[in-house]
């Protein structure tokens, strides 16, 4: 059964209503998450959060959380794979007694007093089983395309202390990399076609010892127009989390009703 975080959207509108009494619209979209501050998403991991008037407008993040023997889903769990909103920062890199969390952005933490900010944990499991079908999908595809522009992305903590050490049994070496790969689609899960992908090395010890250790842009126009995105994580270390943090996803989307 899947979850999903329905985003209230950040809109600059250029809309029109066409001679013929259809609608036509192309709104460039930013989606940063901050809308849930206001919003209690952290029980059922389900956000429906949104302007009625953009409706058409809204993108899914999806998410799998355990089932229970009779095949209900598990509410006391955490999710399995896919997105998960997160809201701590942490550049704290030494030995610890606790384990790193594995929801820290490695960002400065916010001062006292500032709201801090929302993004994104995607997780990708191991088992696809529990992996959601899509891990980001366009809510009204019936309606018109989107074409995704840009997505931020950086480490979180742990990954960053694992490339230093710093985690037990988390070991980097010559040669290791973590890569994620951002894929578009049109179709559905039944049948669907690949639009294009970006591949993002957020760990790249291959060569020059290079890991992601701040927010960094990702240009997306290489997917086209699409229906849903697919993320997909790979790395030769078994030991490197399969996670990482998305923030500001920016598309162009096109209704025509």
């Amino acid at each position: 059964m899947k979850k999903y975080f329905y985003i209230a959207l950040t809109l600059i509108l250029a809309t029109s209503c066409l001679d013929n009494g259809k609608y036509s619209s192309t709104d460039q979209q930013l989606i940063d998450f901050q809308a849930v501050a206001n919003a209690n998403i952290f029980d059922d991991n389900k956000l429906d959060h949104y302007d009625n008037s953009f409706q058409y407008l809204s993108f899914f993040f999806y998410t799998l959380k355990p089932k229970t023997a009779d095949g209900k889903v598990d509410e006391k769990e955490p999710f399995s794979g896919g997105c998960a909103i997160g809201r701590l920062s942490d550049t704290t890199l030494v030995t610890r007694t606790t384990p790193f969390s594995h929801y820290s952005v490695y960002a400065k933490p916010v001062e006292a007093g500032y709201t801090p900010n929302y993004f994104v944990v995607y997780e990708d499991n191991e088992d696809d089983k529990l992996n959601p079908v899509a891990a980001i999908s366009y809510a009204y595809n019936m309606y018109g395309k989107a074409s995704p522009v840009s997505i931020t992305v950086n480490n979180t903590t742990e990954t960053i202390a694992c490339s230093l050490g710093l985690v037990p049994g988390c070991t980097v070496k010559d040669g290791d990399y973590l890569k994620a790969t951002i894929s578009g689609y049109t179709g559905n899960a039944e049948e669907s076609t690949l639009t294009g992908s970006v591949e993002v090395y957020l760990l790249d010890y291959r060569a020059a010892h290079t890991v992601v250790a701040e927010w960094k842009s990702i240009e997306l126009k290489e997917l086209k127009e699409v229906d849903f995105i697919k993320i997909r994580m790979e790395s030769n270390n078994p030991a490197l989390p399969r996670r990482f943090c998305l923030d500001d996803f920016q598309a162009t989307v096109t209704i025509n009703m």
